[in-house]
């Protein structure tokens, strides 16, 4: 294992509301990409209860969204490759049950169901009340038309139950005939996904599945602490759903998906619940540079990257640093005099502090140690 040894002052990207500190997002979904892809099914008989999907047409570059009074609103999509690589918003997901031998098409609380005789594609709460809920689904293995009939009269005959989607008013519902098909795009992990660095350097991350990190970035544990500052150690790859530091220039880091990764050891970071609040500590920028800091703000919420104050010394404490737990040579400080630098300049000595008015010794500037003469 490799350890990091820097003390960073920069600005972290995400503001949390309500409070001044700069908080690393640490959303399952990273920030500014999905970590799955929308891909076509062309075989029903891989479907399984739990898929989650997209209806599509693919003729309009079209899926499925929101429920108007008696169909389906189209929401526009980029498809490449038989590929839905980012999923707009309002695009309606589905999830597939089965109860007996019959699919239920479940979107939110709602179950999808034909009405009967009218063209109309609606929802209801319970999906065993009559048999319009129960679907039928084939797939054409050559082209990946999917017909997708609901249940009339105790059949499955294109009879006012057949989902199609209707260029001219632009809905899915359900016709009889004509028409236009659709498709079935499946939610599958993608084999890459990219995350946004900010200029800070610095953010948090978990992630949904096993990953490793693009050459020029680095991803970290802590695994051990002083009074003053924490252990930072260098991890080859990221584990799904454990929390994690990541460090990088500005711009955006490719993670690639792979089969297995190593359960970090000794990680005394954390993923936040519903009832985690004051007194964790979160990654942030303020009075004392980039570090962690205690958290006072009340319940902090789910799915966010934490120091439990029980995984560190000095407990009380407001602020912890980043540190190595060792010396830097003096060959890797930079030394000069105090006047080379603006009036502006901010030093922190080596517990974090800020010093207004530094004399001879050792400070942090800019993220650099610097001998002060």
């Amino acid at each position: 294992m490799k350890h990091l040894s820097l003390r960073m002052l920069f600005l972290l990207s995400i503001i949390l509301t309500g409070s001044s500190s700069i908080y690393g997002q640490s959303a399952v979904s990273p920030e500014g990409a999905d970590a799955y892809v929308y891909s076509l099914v062309t075989d029903a008989s891989s479907l399984a209860a739990g898929d989650q999907f997209v209806i599509v047409n693919e003729e309009s570059s079209v899926a499925m969204g929101a429920q108007n009074t008696n169909n389906r609103a189209k929401v526009d999509v980029t498809i490449t490759d038989h590929t839905i690589s980012e999923l707009p918003d309002g695009v309606q997901i589905v999830e597939l049950e089965k109860t007996g031998s019959n699919w239920y098409l479940k979107v939110g609380t709602q179950y999808l169901y034909a009405p009967g005789s009218s063209n109309y594609l609606k929802t209801k709460s319970d999906k065993l009340s009559g048999e319009s809920a129960k679907a039928k689904i084939e797939i054409n293995g050559e082209t990946g038309v999917a017909t997708i009939l609901f249940k009339t009269n105790s059949t499955f005959k294109k009879d006012y139950n057949w989902v199609r989607y209707n260029s001219t008013n632009r809905i899915f519902s359900c016709y009889t005939f004509d028409q236009q098909d659709v498709y079935i795009y499946r939610r599958e992990p993608a084999a890459t996904f990219d995350v946004t660095m900010g200029s800070a350097g610095w953010r948090t991350l978990i992630c949904a599945q096993n990953v490793s990190v693009q050459d020029g970035y680095q991803a970290y544990t802590v695994t051990g602490s002083d009074a003053s500052s924490v252990m930072l150690t260098n991890v080859a790859s990221v584990k799904a759903g454990s929390p994690y530091l990541l460090s990088g220039p500005e711009g955006t880091c490719t993670l690639t998906v792979i089969d297995a990764a190593e359960e970090p050891e000794g990680n005394l970071l954390a993923v936040s619940t519903e009832s985690d609040g004051d007194g964790v500590y979160v990654l942030a920028n303020k009075s004392h540079g980039v570090g962690f800091y205690r958290w006072d703000g009340g319940l902090i919420g789910s799915g966010r990257v934490i120091l439990p104050a029980t995984a560190v010394a000095g407990k009380s404490r407001e602020f912890f640093g980043f540190d190595e737990g060792g010396t830097t040579s003096i060959s890797e400080k930079l030394t000069v005099k105090s006047e080379k630098f603006a009036p502006a300049t901010e030093f922190y000595n080596l517990n974090g502090q800020r010093v207004t008015a530094p004399t001879k010794g050792l400070y942090i500037v800019n993220g650099r140690k610097v001998v002060v003469k």
